[in-house]
């Protein structure tokens, strides 16, 4: 069942958001009307395919290649050393 909530409530509730998230899309309304999606990452996973996550393993591949750390990486796909650490956790041994 789709959620909606105010934006505030990531403030005033966000252990129950965060719940409500872990079953389907919560949608936050802010004040000036806009409207923001918060899903897990498993949602998000699925939504998004496996054609994204198969480029980005590359690119970390290529510029694992080319001498860069988990940090520089991250940096530039603008997410945590986490992520990348579980891109690279998912490539076969050889492109490491």
């Amino acid at each position: 069942m789709v959620q909606i909530r105010p934006i505030s409530d990531l403030k005033e509730h966000l252990r129950e958001v965060e719940r409500l998230a872990e079953r389907a899309p919560v949608f936050l309304t802010a004040e000036d009307g806009s409207t923001f999606v918060l899903m897990s990452n498993a949602d998000y996973k699925k939504m998004s395919g496996n054609k994204s996550s198969e480029a980005t393993r590359e690119r970390v591949a290529k510029l694992r290649q080319l001498g860069w750390s988990n940090e520089e990486i991250a940096r530039s796909l603008r997410t945590t050393e986490v992520e990348v650490e579980l891109l690279i956790n998912e490539m076969p041994k050889a492109r490491q």
